[in-house]
C-alpha cells in the first residue's frame, strides 16, 4: 500500500532537482510506501532524458514521471493529483531539500482529519546554513503553546508545501490555474472547511531554497497587484460563499486582509 503521494512540478530543472530527489532517496521511509509523481510541465527536452537518466542511474522505482506541454505549477500539481494513489498528499517544490526523516515523522502523526507540518529552513546555498522564516516562526510558537485553532494556525496554511494532507480532506479541490500568485493559499483555504486538527512533527525540516529569479521573486507592478488582488478576494468570496458554515470566518477574513495588504507593500 501507498502511505505517500509526493508531488513535485519543475520546469526547466536544473541542478536542484536531483538535488530534492537525492534527498527522497535518502529517507527513512521505505520506498515501497510512498510514491513520487514528478511533473516535467511546459518543457520537454533534454530534460526528459536527464530525468530519465536519473532514474536508470539509482534504480529509483517509485518515481512516476509525467510531461505536459502546459507550462504552469498548478497545472502539474492538478494533473498529479488526478494520479496519485497515497492516502496522504506532500507537496515539494523541485529546488527545496527534505530531512532523511521527513515522510516517516510526518506520516507517525498523520490523521484523515489532521494536517501534519514541518519546520522549515531557508537557504541560499548550503543546508547547514540556514535563517527561519515565517513557517519557522509560527512552528516555535505553537511548539509550546498549542491551540488547537485553524485561524491560530493560519500561518501554516499559506503554503501548500511543509505538510503533510490526507488525500480525503483534497477531495475534488484542485489548484486554480488562473492565478500565479497566491495559488497556495487558496487552495489551502478551500479544503481547509474539513480541517480539525493541525499538528507539528518536531524532528521533520523542509528546506526552502532561496534562489533569485523565481517566480515567487520577481517584482510586479501596482497595476498587476490590484489585479491579482482583487481576483483573489474575489474567489475567497466565491469558495467561503458556497459552505459559509463549515468554513472558519475569521480564517476567511485574514485572507481578505492579506491579499489587500499585498497590494501597499
Amino acid at each position: 500500500m501507498i502511505d505517500i503521494s509526493i508531488i513535485i512540478p519543475t520546469y526547466k530543472p536544473q541542478f536542484y532537482l536531483f538535488k530534492c530527489l537525492d534527498s527522497l532517496r535518502n529517507q527513512t521511509l521505505s520506498p515501497d510506501k510512498f510514491e513520487i509523481l514528478l511533473v516535467l510541465n511546459g518543457c520537454y527536452e533534454p530534460y526528459l532524458s536527464e530525468i530519465n537518466a536519473y532514474i536508470l542511474k539509482y534504480s529509483v522505482n517509485n518515481i512516476h514521471l509525467f510531461q505536459t506541454d502546459e507550462p504552469g505549477v498548478s497545472n502539474a500539481r492538478n494533473l498529479a493529483l488526478d494520479r496519485a494513489v497515497g492516502r496522504y498528499i506532500t507537496f515539494i517544490d523541485d529546488d527545496d531539500i527534505v530531512s532523511s526523516n521527513y515522510l516517516l515523522s510526518l506520516l507517525e502523526k498523520a490523521d484523515e482529519k489532521a494536517l501534519v507540518v514541518s519546520d522549515e529552513r531557508i537557504f541560499v546555498e548550503n543546508i547547514f546554513q540556514c535563517s527561519m522564516g515565517y513557517i519557522s516562526r509560527a512552528f516555535r510558537k505553537f511548539k509550546f503553546h498549542d491551540k488547537n485553532n485553524i485561524y491560530f494556525k493560519r500561518s501554516f496554511l499559506s503554503s501548500s508545501c511543509c505538510k503533510i494532507i490526507p488525500k480525503i480532506l483534497i477531495g475534488a479541490s484542485r489548484f486554480n490555474t488562473a492565478f500565479k500568485v497566491g495559488e497556495d493559499s487558496l487552495f489551502m483555504f478551500s479544503i481547509s472547511k474539513d480541517v480539525k486538527e493541525i499538528r507539528l512533527a518536531d524532528d521533520a525540516i523542509y528546506y526552502r531554497r532561496c534562489r533569485t529569479g523565481s517566480a515567487s521573486r520577481v517584482k510586479k507592478t501596482k497595476v498587476v497587484k490590484i489585479k491579482t488582488c482583487l481576483m483573489q478576494i474575489k474567489e475567497y468570496s466565491c469558495i467561503y460563499m458556497k459552505s459559509p458554515f463549515r468554513y472558519n470566518f475569521f480564517l476567511f477574513l485574514s485572507r481578505i486582509i492579506a491579499s489587500a495588504i499585498h497590494v501597499i507593500r
